[in-house]
């Protein structure tokens, strides 16, 4: 028979993991998951995400982490832009964009 210790421990612990996950769907983030949308890149609302707007949102976003003082990982990803642009229009479209972030989530 568990002791009263091991009972509140145990209520302890399950009440910080769900205030955790109530924060983590409060922030629109999945857990381990906070991947940009669309939306955040696509800064005139065309639909569509050109170069310039992906390389603002790139630097933007590497100073913010910086200033956090994160682990800068994937810092030679210059090439991303094209990898994401799938039919080498030179945009990424909401589709290809999606399908990138489904298929390769360690770039974010």
């Amino acid at each position: 028979m568990m002791n009263i210790n091991a009972y509140v421990i145990i209520a302890l612990t399950t009440t910080c993991l769900l205030a955790a996950n109530v924060a983590v769907a409060k922030n629109g983030f999945q857990q381990n998951n906070n991947m940009p949308n669309f939306a955040q890149i696509d800064n005139n609302s065309d639909e569509m995400i050109d170069v310039t707007e992906f390389d603002l949102f790139r630097e933007q976003r590497i100073s913010e982490r910086k200033a956090e003082g994160r682990r800068m990982k994937n810092m030679n990803q210059n090439t991303m832009f094209t990898v994401i642009d799938s039919n080498g229009d030179g945009v990424i479209s909401s589709a290809e964009f999606n399908q990138h972030q489904k298929n390769n989530r360690k770039f974010w």
